[in-house]
């Protein structure tokens, strides 16, 4: 039997020919294509990353800032107010205060001991100070005196005045406070002559100069540390609570979505692998197509 194509046959191969070639060409032409994606994709690949891990951190950021802002407010304040700081023994400082209660009649009663100068330490009272002269004839038979008022708080007394009041030094109170209010009392009777001055005080101060330093107690560390840690923890709780935020779920979010990059990633490399294949056995003389026919 002859080996020879028939007219036939060589019009079948010719056709066959013809359609790998046209395949052929269609499948190179995906294969570009693919390629540019495929390009794209791993061009993209260190950006979609730094993305991926940026996202990530601000969702963190998103998670941990009511503990921060919290945090740092709560310490803060509470150190200002003179709680001091959580799990360190502070330095306790406490300023000495001045108090001095000069009567009219010549009665004193004074006070000396150290306190606290913040928001729960004393409330200072306003200081007052007033000297009265001794009385003197007039020519007219009036009696006269004269009257100093000085404008003093617990910001303007000090240990020196203190001292000048208790010693009656009226020459040194007028050299510490020269500005005063000068008035002039007439009568024409009194009950009894005073050849003294009088004095009429009172002075609440704290002395910034004379301080008392000493370490914080453990229990009331302890208190401080448990206290602040209550707060910082429990109201950003609570507050993730009420905006139904999840850290986790914000965080598995992030990673399906980047891995879902990765799957197209892979399809487009399965796809390349799949054409090349294809053109591969085409080339070979279109069996691939015949079984396929």
């Amino acid at each position: 039997m002859s080996k020879r194509k028939t007219r036939k046959e060589k019009i079948k191969s010719q056709q066959r020919l013809e359609f790998n070639r046209i395949e052929i060409k269609r499948l190179e032409e995906d294969l570009i294509i693919i390629e540019h994606k495929i390009n794209d994709y791993e061009n993209k690949k260190i950006k979609n990353a730094c993305l991926k891990n940026l996202k990530i951190f601000g969702s963190v950021c998103n998670f941990i800032m009511p503990f921060v802002i919290t945090s740092g407010i709560t310490v803060s304040g509470l150190n200002f107010l003179g709680f001091g700081l959580p799990f360190i023994k502070d330095n306790i400082r406490k300023e000495k205060r001045y108090t001095l209660d000069y009567e009219t009649n010549g009665n004193i009663e004074s006070e000396e001991h150290y306190s606290m100068n913040n928001i729960f330490g004393p409330t200072l009272s306003d200081n007052e100070l007033t000297i009265y002269s001794p009385w003197t004839l007039t020519e007219d038979n009036l009696y006269e005196r004269t009257i100093k008022t000085f404008d003093i708080n617990y910001n303007t007394s000090s240990v020196s005045l203190y001292n000048a009041i208790l010693n009656k030094d009226i020459e040194r109170i007028e050299e510490i406070y020269p500005n005063y209010t000068l008035e002039t009392e007439t009568t024409n009777q009194i009950s009894s002559i005073n050849d003294d001055y009088i004095i009429d005080a009172y002075l609440d101060f704290l002395d910034s100069n004379d301080i008392l330093t000493y370490k914080e107690n453990s229990s009331a560390n302890n208190f401080v540390t448990f206290f602040e840690l209550l707060v910082c923890l429990g109201i950003p709780s609570f507050i993730s609570y009420r905006r139904s935020f999840s850290l986790i779920d914000s965080i598995k979010n992030i990673n399906k979505k980047y891995e879902s990059q990765k799957e197209e990633l892979r399809d487009l490399y399965e796809q390349l692998d799949q054409k090349q294949k294809r053109i591969t056995n085409l080339s070979n003389g279109g069996k691939t197509y015949a079984r396929r026919r």
